[in-house]
């Protein structure tokens, strides 16, 4: 799970390898982003709130606009299944693991 700073929008990530977007002053979901094969183990946010990170059990991580939903360039390909990720407090760096 995942919080924009605002508190207005939380994202989740989910076993069945889709990750939803939520309205939280209605609480209905606002959108849902299916590229991964396999569950999602994890996301973040980037500090400006427009980037989404995600990584999964496929072994990729991969990068979300999210003002629009979409993915932002081709899966980043791991030898292994993708468990964590993180941005740099200042966003230009991505830690996965």
């Amino acid at each position: 799970l995942a919080w924009t700073k605002d508190g207005k929008i939380l994202i989740s990530g989910s076993s069945d390898s889709s990750i939803r977007t939520w309205n939280t002053t209605n609480w209905k979901q606002t959108a849902v982003l299916l590229e991964h094969a396999h569950g999602v183990f994890g996301i973040a946010i980037s500090p400006n709130d427009r980037i989404l990170a995600s990584v999964s059990g496929d072994q990729t991580a991969r990068l979300w606009n999210l003002d629009n939903g979409q993915p932002i360039s081709s899966p980043i390909q791991h030898a292994h299944n993708v468990l964590c990720v993180s941005f740099s407090a200042g966003g230009k760096r991505l830690a996965t693991g």
